[in-house]
């Protein structure tokens, strides 16, 4: 007969103490390689965004050139009624519905209303000598895509201004998952939404574009995002990346 030794107690201990010894080291070197989702999903919708608008205003049959009318010109252009398979796209929701019409969308698109605001607001609390501000923001969508992002479009007719004035368009890359806040410099009042003023990863992010096609960000976590060409570096390394460079300044 065959006779099987187990192992002891102390054996036991040890292997899983090894183990434990192994999880630390290897651990963090993971997360290390871990790709960043956020920057990753970024990348593609600024990429989109980009195309998307440069199809839309070099479209002739969209938004035809009006010589002599700089302030109606390009994506300003939305007195002019452009005719896509059936469908009329004019006025303040024109740009909005023909950027949907070129995207992957689940449910309805809803362009009638300003799906993203910011409002300084000010908080006098129960102390009025006290003030605290801190900036709202509105984020109701226009429409989400099949992968899950969620889209607020300018609802606007982009003359106002200088060329160069810009238009925000607003994107969450997870959807209704995640953190939900912005990489943006907003403040929170702890007492409204400390979710978001302690922000671990953000999600949310703005795009800008003018009338003449132009697309860009300000924000300096979307420039570092689009500027990294490792899709690997954490949220946490941005930042020190940000701050050391103003440092340098």
């Amino acid at each position: 007969m065959n006779k099987h030794k187990g192992m002891t107690l102390t054996e036991v201990l040890i292997a899983l103490g090894v183990v434990g010894v192994l999880a630390a080291i290897s651990i963090p070197q993971i997360n290390k390689v871990k790709p960043n989702q956020e920057m990753i999903k970024f990348k593609k919708v600024f990429s989109i965004t980009q195309r998307v608008v440069s199809e839309l205003v070099h479209d002739d049959d969209l938004y035809p050139d009006i010589k002599g009318e700089p302030y109606n010109s390009g994506l300003s252009n939305i007195d002019f009624v452009a005719e896509v398979h059936g469908v009329r796209y004019s006025g303040d929701e024109k740009f909005c519905k023909l950027f949907a019409s070129r995207m992957q969308v689940v449910g309805k698109v809803d362009c009638s209303h300003t799906s993203y605001e910011k409002e300084d607001v000010d908080n006098y609390g129960d102390n009025s000598d006290t003030q605290e501000n801190y900036t709202k923001v509105t984020f109701d969508p226009n429409f989400t895509t099949v992968d899950g992002i969620q889209w607020c479009l300018p609802i606007t007719d982009f003359s106002a201004g200088s060329e160069d004035s810009a238009q925000e368009i607003a994107i969450d890359v997870n959807g209704n998952s995640g953190y939900n806040c912005f990489a943006s410099d907003y403040s929170y009042n702890s007492s409204v939404d400390t979710e978001t003023q302690y922000c671990k990863n953000p999600d949310r992010f703005i795009i800008k574009v003018n009338r003449s096609g132009d697309v860009w960000v300000d924000g300096d976590v979307e420039k570092k995002y689009l500027e990294s060409n490792k899709t690997t570096k954490s949220y946490k390394q941005i930042l020190k990346e940000i701050e050391e460079g103003k440092g340098d300044e």
